[in-house]
């Protein structure tokens, strides 16, 4: 940023001066050395009115700051904010509650984006406070590059505690008890103290204000438990805290990933992520990088402070993608193409946690339904099927494993023909059977006859079999499958008193009746 000392000619400034309703703002000016002097003189006002000649002489940014700026002229507000016949008489009539709601707010948004930029574009800056034309050295103000740190102190002693704040800057303490300082914006929160503007990080201007006029905030003994345990905690898990009568313990986590499936509150299903670091729930839309709990022993004050782990946190919601779910907020995941409220939607998000739950486990989440009307099984369902010949019939021994359940598939006929995917088990929660089922085996139960807690078919229906997933298949079965497939069997020599030249396909259809006969 240039000094005074090196400006030559007319040179764009901005200065800091405090309107009478508004407080301090900037306005943009031209700055011009007075001959033979050691200061210099604001030549031009470039607020409210600019010619084409200065306009055209001045840089991009410089231009950006002037519309910037602009937008907080007293007409322009009037126009924004106001129904009165004039300026004068809105500028007269202000009412604080608008002012503080709405119009305070606005302005606050352009100050902030004027610091930026000419922090950024290193445009000098000089405070004002006497709106005189003339400009002294001193009277420039340093743009801080780095922002600046909040830091709590609270001391806890036997009489009660006191709670004070300073700030950081670049290292080094800036005293904010009866030192010059004003707040141009409260959040986030720019300051000026004596020359210097700064930025401070994550905290609002209010919390500044009560230490402007005082050293520190005294807490009555009987309200300490209520303080420390609701400001002091929020505070320890967002900002440096220090101070004396209680200790803060930062500790190495056990981390949690946990899953509800729930009903949200536009009625569809959903799982609901959450976080635990030991044993203590954290939402994934708290920003925070800490989680701290107040533990309050016999008197003794102490707080636990958990780091997240936010490449964790991104690892868990980026698995439950990788398994077919989507997420608009990472909180409530639904399945990937499937419409929100499908009529199917609880069974299709049940059985797609079924499918997936050994590797949620086995990557650390833990599963349960909440607030649902019927409590649902999200572990496994899996088929077992063993299948073997007697005579003329395939003899099926089918069994459904969920959790600890072996359940002989007899016992889901009546699901299967008439497309019930609910499954009361034991213990009174629901299964889901799975939607294949329902084309793979329904063809088993129209055509087979049940003996027990087996399923007999016989062999000309051996097609209903192909496509089950059976532990064992008899020998029988691998051979009628070859009559699915009729040009993979093997071609016979062609016969030694055949009198003609047979075509490909007579050739492959006379090896497959030779298989039919020598088949049985």
């Amino acid at each position: 940023m240039e000094t005074l000392a090196e400006i030559k000619g007319k040179k764009f400034v901005l200065v800091l001066d405090k309107h009478r309703l508004w407080g301090y703002i900037f306005h943009p000016y031209l700055l011009v050395k007075e001959p033979g002097r050691k200061y210099f003189r604001l030549s031009e006002s470039l607020f409210s009115y600019q010619s084409d000649e200065t306009l055209k002489s001045l840089k991009e940014e410089e231009r950006e700051l002037i519309r910037i700026i602009s937008e907080y002229s007293d007409r322009a507000i009037f126009k924004l904010f106001s129904k009165d016949k004039s300026v004068k008489d809105f500028l007269e009539n202000i009412n604080p509650e608008k002012f503080e709601k709405l119009i305070r707010p606005y302005i606050e948004r352009r100050l902030r984006k004027c610091f930026i930029l000419a922090r950024d574009w290193e445009v000098p800056c000089f405070l004002n406070i006497t709106a005189s034309k003339i400009i002294h050295p001193v009277d420039q103000i340093i743009l801080e590059d780095n922002a600046a740190k909040p830091v709590f102190i609270f001391n806890r002693g036997t009489d009660g505690s006191t709670y004070r704040l300073k700030i950081e800057s670049a290292g080094k303490p800036v005293d904010l008890f009866q030192n010059q300082t004003d707040i141009l914006c409260n959040s986030p929160c720019i300051i000026r103290s004596g020359h210097k503007l700064m930025l401070i990080d994550d905290i609002d201007g209010s919390k500044l204000r009560p230490f402007f006029t005082k050293e520190f905030v005294k807490i009555p003994q009987n309200s300490e438990i209520k303080y420390f345990s609701g400001f002091v905690l929020n505070t320890v898990n967002r900002h440096k805290v220090e101070g004396t009568g209680f200790s803060i313990i930062e500790q190495e986590p056990e981390k949690k990933a946990h899953l509800s499936l729930e009903a949200s509150i536009t009625g569809y299903y959903v799982l609901i992520l959450s976080f635990y670091y030991s044993g203590n729930r954290v939402s994934p839309d708290d920003d925070s990088e800490y989680y701290t709990k107040f533990l309050n022993e016999d008197g003794i004050f102490s707080f636990l402070k958990y780091r997240r782990d936010s490449q964790w946190e991104l690892k868990c919601k980026e698995l439950l993608t990788d398994i077919g779910f989507s997420s608009n907020d990472n909180i409530n995941f639904f399945i990937q193409n499937e419409k929100p409220n499908s009529a199917n939607g609880i069974c299709t998000m049940v059985e797609t946690i079924n499918r997936n739950y050994n590797f949620l486990v086995e990557s650390g989440f833990t599963i349960e339904t909440r607030n649902l009307d019927s409590t649902y099984n999200l572990k496994p369902v899996d088929i077992q099927i063993v299948n073997s010949m007697v005579d003329d019939w395939f003899d099926l021994h089918a069994i459904i494993e969920i959790d600890k359940w072996q359940i002989p598939f007899t016992r889901f006929r009546h699901n299967i023909l008439n497309n019930i995917r609910e499954f009361v088990l034991p213990d009174g929660t629901v299964a889901i059977l799975p939607a294949e089922w329902f084309t793979k085996y329904r063809s088993i139960f129209e055509f087979g006859n049940d003996e027990e807690d087996h399923i007999k078919i016989h062999k000309q229906h051996f097609t209903f079999l192909t496509d089950i997933n059976e532990t064992s298949a008899p020998e029988e079965l691998e051979t009628l499958k070859k009559l699915l497939i009729p040009s993979g069997l093997q071609l016979i020599p062609r016969p030694a008193g055949l009198k003609c030249e047979m075509r490909q396909y007579q050739y492959e259809g006379l090896s497959w009746l030779h298989w039919l006969q020598s088949s049985g």
